[in-house]
């Protein structure tokens, strides 16, 4: 495979659209249902990775993460004395009307740090980061999306599927982890499994996901120089966010197979 990875580009650094919302990902992350202790071992890790392939760090497409709106009124038991309620743009439960223990707020602090040190490129600290929240919480399913997600940029793409794979098992219907699992799909050039994973995230996840699940499919086609596909997938991502989603059009390196289309161009006008 041909791969690639360059930055800054648009689902990677769709986060940056505004520095606000990723504050807002970070406000909170309490745990879901099912984890009201901090058991202490070590690491588990998920199976079914679509491929064994470990590629070095050259990702297929310039595509990332993105930032999400808040979603879903979703309970979950929280830790100590804690109540959690809801959840953040990310899929992450929000704390509210108790004090979480000092454990808890201790772990939730080691996510969040680990979540910004994979928006800083820093894959290493990232991965370092969210490993001691697992070894505390085995259960504690955002850090292995992070870990997952950051393993597959730091080019191993078949423990970072494993890991995201667990984080999807630990909690089923989980957005941000159903579209990380398509993005690794997506850089590592699994262009049909990664379109049905975008697919799915259609189904279960936020807006903003949805979004640019919608603008992932109409990547891969571009890619592929099909434009019918790409139009009509990007026609979608741009009935989400118009101004955003043609901004990254005009210039994603995805779409040079088609750009030169009347179809195209009359779209991203």
């Amino acid at each position: 495979m041909n791969m690639r990875m360059q930055f800054p580009t648009s689902r990677f650094f769709a986060g940056v659209f505004t520095i606000s919302l990723v504050s807002l990902l970070l406000s909170g992350c309490g745990q879901s249902a099912g984890t009201s202790n901090l058991p202490s071992g070590g690491q588990s890790t998920g199976t079914g990775s679509p491929s064994n392939s470990t590629n070095s760090a050259n990702a297929q497409t310039s595509s990332g993460n993105t930032t999400a709106n808040s979603t879903g009124n979703s309970t979950a038991a929280g830790t100590g004395n804690s109540t959690v309620a809801g959840t953040d743009s990310a899929g992450n439960s929000t704390a509210s009307n108790g004090t979480e223990s000092a454990a808890q707020k201790k772990l939730d602090t080691e996510y969040k740090e680990g979540y910004s040190a994979f928006f800083a490129h820093d894959y290493t600290k990232a991965i370092s980061l969210e490993d001691e929240v697992i070894k505390q919480s085995p259960t504690y399913y955002q850090a292995y999306n992070v870990k997952g997600i950051a393993l597959s940029y730091n080019g191993n793409f078949s423990a970072g599927m494993q890991n995201i794979e667990k984080s999807l098992k630990l909690h089923p219907g989980y957005g941000y982890g159903q579209f990380n699992k398509s993005l690794s799909l997506e850089l590592y050039g699994y262009y049909d499994q990664a379109i049905q994973s975008y697919q799915e995230t259609i189904k279960i996840a936020p807006a903003p996901w949805v979004m640019w699940s919608y603008y992932g499919i109409a990547s891969i086609y571009g890619r592929r120089g099909d434009v019918k596909d790409t139009v009509y997938y990007l026609k979608q991502a741009i009935a989400l966010n118009p101004s955003l989603i043609k901004g990254h059009a005009r210039t994603e390196k995805d779409f040079d197979n088609v750009r030169g289309s009347k179809e195209f161009q009359d779209l991203i006008q």
